[in-house]
């Protein structure tokens, strides 16, 4: 328990804050999805690269990683004041894939998977009822701990 009688996990918890920038989701419809009932030539089933509602096949040599990355966050310029209440780690990209993975008995199984490129440290910041902002740990500065 904090001197001011509240429980903080970190050293933000609750501060008041005033920040620049937040991370805005982006939502480009870039996925990897699975086809039911269509198979490539080797008798797989055949997954496909969605973008912006065009489609095409995810090669087999692709299999296993490629270069179809997916940015999930975006820094953007726009200055505001809350209080923190989270800390998180969030994937700003991911590289996304298929491939196949071999259980002990001889089995198989495809699936789509992700590596993560690019991550960063971000506080969760309620601006609003009901409206929160994911803000990096550059873009924020203390201003308070009005606790009222």
């Amino acid at each position: 328990m904090a001197k001011d009688g509240i429980a903080r996990c970190n050293e933000y918890m609750f501060q008041k804050v005033r920040c620049k920038a937040y991370m805005r989701k982006i939502n480009d419809g870039r996925c990897i999805v699975l086809m039911p009932g269509d198979q490539t030539e080797s008798g797989r089933p055949a997954y496909f690269y969605t973008e912006k509602g065009e489609m095409r096949e995810v090669p087999l040599e692709d299999w296993g990683g490629g270069d179809f990355v997916k940015t999930y966050y975006e820094r953007t310029e726009r200055e505001f004041s809350g209080i923190v209440i989270g800390m998180k780690m969030a994937t700003i990209k991911a590289e996304l894939f298929c491939d196949t993975d071999y259980g002990y008995n001889g089995s198989e199984r495809d699936y789509v998977g992700k590596n993560i490129t690019e991550q960063a440290k971000v506080v969760v910041v309620a601006y609003g009822c009901n409206k929160t902002r994911l803000v990096t740990m550059d873009d924020f500065e203390i201003i308070g701990n009005d606790t009222r």
